[in-house]
């Protein structure tokens, strides 16, 4: 997929293991192929229940020994999470853009997307297309509707959350690989907490792309 001259490679991640996530799988790739977002490539996600798989290290950050942990299907989108990264690690494209299988995209998104790319610095390494928690978090108007986020010493996690769609390019999964290494807080926190501080961060806003199943905030 070509946007604004970037090689962009659509990846879904699913999870093939029982009736209701196959299903969700057809009805996102029907979708996608709607909007225009053609040859995805298709993730076979970890199934945590099947796996019998169970994070134990602690999230202490809002609440400080009140022994959080994340769950089984938290930790499986983790593990998944890595399984995406290095696929598209070892792809010759040079741009990816990431999909859950709920994601649905509105009217307009590819010309808004369009538009942003052609706005944004050729050196970026990270685009929210979806996004949620964006509030407050210190987002630098750069365009019409692109934001920039630079780091923030001392502000925990100053940047948007959610990750059913983003771009993102690959001179910066080895920063994600080296940096998602512990399993102990959902995938966007831990981005926001351990890698996004090491790389160039920007979001469309308003968001171009909702998510079906699970309702975002703004």
């Amino acid at each position: 997929m070509n946007i604004a001259n970037y090689d962009i490679q659509p990846i879904m991640l699913y999870l093939p293991d029982t009736e209701k996530w196959r299903q969700r799988a057809i009805d996102g790739e029907k979708h996608f192929n709607e909007a225009g977002i053609e040859n995805v490539i298709k993730i076979p996600g970890i199934y945590g229940e099947g796996f019998g798989i169970v994070g134990t290290h602690l999230y202490e950050y809002d609440n400080p020994g009140g022994g959080h942990q994340i769950g089984v299907a938290n930790t499986s989108l983790f593990l998944s999470m890595q399984i995406v990264y290095n696929v598209m690690n070892n792809l010759p494209n040079t741009h990816f853009m990431f999909l859950e299988d709920d994601s649905r995209f509105n009217d307009g998104w590819k010309k808004t997307v369009e538009q942003a790319l052609k706005d944004i610095p050729k050196d970026f390494d990270f685009l929210f297309v979806g996004s949620c928690c964006t509030e407050g978090r210190g987002g630098i108007r750069v365009a019409e509707n692109l934001y920039y986020y630079p780091t923030r010493r001392g502000v925990y996690a100053p940047y948007p959350l959610c990750g059913n769609c983003y771009i993102v390019a690959k001179k910066a999964l080895p920063k994600i690989l080296e940096t998602q290494r512990d399993a102990y807080v959902n995938v966007d926190i831990n981005l926001a907490v351990n890698t996004f501080p090491h790389l160039k961060v920007y979001a469309i806003l308003p968001r171009v792309v909702e998510q079906y199943n699970n309702p975002l905030p703004i």
